[in-house]
């Protein structure tokens, strides 16, 4: 027979259900808290684990600290022996700089001797009763020969360190300049007084221009006719518009457009500010003067006016103040600029490198400054390479750029070319310009970027690097870091310790870098194997702060990678890598400058 179906479930109640739910949730509650009581537990296996670590660690480090003293001594050691031995070898290509100026018998003074210097400024001011564009033209060769090595000079003293004297020759350029502008002033005074000796133009105004040097272009327009018409005047390729208040005035301008390398270094040495200015193809130094009268011939006599005792000119306050005299027109309405304005064109070529914010701007001198209030429709065509603007402001105007627009740097990569002999190649990304440097124990020398026109300064030419950089400037590549003079020791050994192992390793930049409280970078040996290299100078462990360097590890940056030790330099941790120090000393030292000038290490805005 069949079995029996089982006799229907007794249906449960809701008393039974709830007693079961109740029981599950305490089952429940019991399971999460053992299971948090076991996470609870090795959580503090684990700190406790941490903890034994972090102390061991401490403790490691304190008992390295007499060895990261030693280590850090070795490390200036170091440095000091190898700028003794370049110091040496410059000291040797000055001497026979020197017996070579002595057998040219150059008039020329030695910079380093203050006194020799000193004299011949003395000298340099004092202008002739007759001054002549000849005259002149031989000044200014002499003080374009002056100013190339007070600049070499400069450099080198930046390159070293040596403020004082960075400073003593950054002042006697400045002196320099003074006393070329005083001769200026004085060819300008006797130009007024001596007009009837010029030519005049088809407009019967005066217009004086003369290449005084290779750099140099002087124009002296005299409004003579003061006739509205006749409002233009060209010099080279520099063209300017005169507004009608001008034309009407008796004036006269003076327009010296000056590409020196004299005026580009004083004019950029003179400002203070981290976010320095560079000039670009020249300045053009606009000088408002009044018209002296005319001489007059009568019979076989000139009658000249004499301007002043000591030839110099008078100069106008422009625009012009209500009530002015002669100086204002009867119709002009004072204070309207776009009425005051001159309009001005000009060629800076081809081959610069402009920044999207490259504009024209005029120089305070009270200020040692570059403003913009004045300057209007500014028009930069980098295709033909010419500049046109409107300026109320008759004050030496360039078209000028940030000199750190660059910073803070994208990417960088130092490399070795060649060991025998040295050659070590730097690529630089800045924010709208990429170099690249090579530097030998010639100097350092400019691999890209490179045209027509940075050819020839430096394609094939070698320079110390402070040098370099100055040079650059003129062609709107500004790679000298905002925070050059501000690289604490920290940074200086770690650019220490890069230059020293030039040769050996490569090195670039690490992307922790920015982050870090330190400095972090990539170094690579000869098989490509690379290398975290992190230099921590707030390294807190337990208590005390110290300053620790290591080789850290591939997934932590915060300790060192295994089987490695702690070190008290960048030096150290790179000796541990590729061991041994060079036996020459000219391309370390040379690399350790140009890192110094354009830091790198260092990721903070401008």
């Amino acid at each position: 027979m069949p079995p029996k179906p089982d006799a229907k479930k007794k249906k449960k109640s809701k008393k039974e259900l709830e007693q079961e739910r109740l029981l599950l949730e305490e089952q429940k509650r019991k399971e999460e808290e053992a299971a948090r009581l076991a996470e609870l537990a090795r959580q503090r296996e684990r700190e406790l684990a941490e903890q034994q670590e972090r102390e061991a660690r401490d403790a490691l480090l304190e008992s390295k600290e007499p060895d990261f003293a030693a280590e850090i001594l070795q490390s200036d050691e170091v440095a000091l022996a190898a700028e003794h031995y370049v110091t040496a070898l410059l000291q040797e290509r000055e001497r026979d700089k020197a017996w070579e100026l002595y057998i040219q018998c150059s008039r020329i003074p030695n910079p380093k001797i203050e006194s020799d210097v000193a004299t011949y400024l003395s000298v340099f001011r004092q202008v002739h009763e007759k001054q002549s564009f000849a005259g002149v033209q031989e000044d200014l060769v002499q003080a374009e020969m002056l100013s190339a090595l007070l600049e070499q000079e400069y450099a080198q003293a930046v390159d070293f360190r040596y403020a004082q004297q960075a400073a003593r020759y950054a002042e006697n350029t400045r002196s320099l300049r003074q006393a070329v502008l005083r001769k200026l002033e004085a060819i300008t005074a006797y130009s007024l007084q001596n007009s009837e000796q010029f030519p005049r133009e088809s407009t019967e105004n005066l217009l004086v221009v003369q290449q005084l040097h290779s750099s140099v272009t002087f124009a002296l327009w005299c409004n003579v006719t003061k006739n509205p018409r006749h409002k233009a005047f060209d010099v080279d390729t520099i063209h300017v518009t005169l507004p009608k208040a001008l034309t009407l005035a008796n004036v006269a301008i003076c327009l010296v457009h000056d590409r020196s390398g004299l005026t580009l270094n004083d004019l950029y040495l003179q400002q203070t500010s981290a976010r320095r200015q560079i000039v670009m193809s020249g300045c053009l130094d606009f000088s408002l003067l009044e018209l002296p009268e005319l001489p007059k011939t009568v019979d076989f006599w000139t009658i000249r006016p004499l301007l002043s005792n000591d030839l110099s000119v008078k100069r106008v306050e422009y625009p012009f103040a209500r009530g002015n005299g002669d100086m204002a027109a009867p119709e002009q309405e004072v204070g309207r600029e776009d009425d005051a304005s001159i309009f001005v064109s000009f060629s800076v070529g081809l081959g610069l490198h402009l920044h999207p914010l490259a504009t024209v701007k005029w120089w305070c001198a009270e200020t040692c400054t570059w403003n913009s209030d004045g300057i209007t429709d500014v028009e930069i065509d980098r295709t033909k390479g010419t500049v046109q603007f409107k300026s109320s402001v008759l004050k030496p105007c360039a078209l000028v750029q940030d000199a750190v627009s660059d910073f803070p740097l994208e990417d960088w990569k130092m490399r070795t070319v060649s060991v025998d002999p040295p050659v070590v190649r730097l690529t630089v990304n800045g924010k709208w310009t990429d170099v690249e440097f090579e530097i030998t124990e010639g100097g350092v020398s400019l691999i890209r970027p490179m045209n027509d026109r940075l050819q020839d300064e430096f394609q094939g030419k070698s320079f110390m690097p402070t040098l370099l950089i100055m040079k650059l400037f003129r062609y709107g590549i500004g790679f000298a870091s905002p925070f050059m003079g501000q690289v604490d020791a920290e940074e200086r050994g770690c650019y220490r310790a890069m230059a020293s192992k030039c040769l050996a390793l490569s090195f670039q930049a690490h992307k922790a870098n920015a982050q870090h409280t330190g400095c972090v970078l990539t170094a690579m040996d000869a098989q490509d194997v690379a290398y975290t290299i992190v230099a921590d100078y707030h390294l807190k462990i337990v208590e005390k702060e110290r300053k620790v360097c290591y080789c850290a590890a591939e997934d932590d940056l915060s300790k060192p990678k295994p089987e490695t030790a702690p070190h008290g330099t960048v030096l150290a941790v790179l000796e541990d890598i590729a061991p041994g120090l060079p036996t020459k000393w000219q391309v370390p030292v040379l690399v350790l400058q140009l890192l110094t000038i354009i830091c790198p290490l260092n990721t903070v805005s401008p």
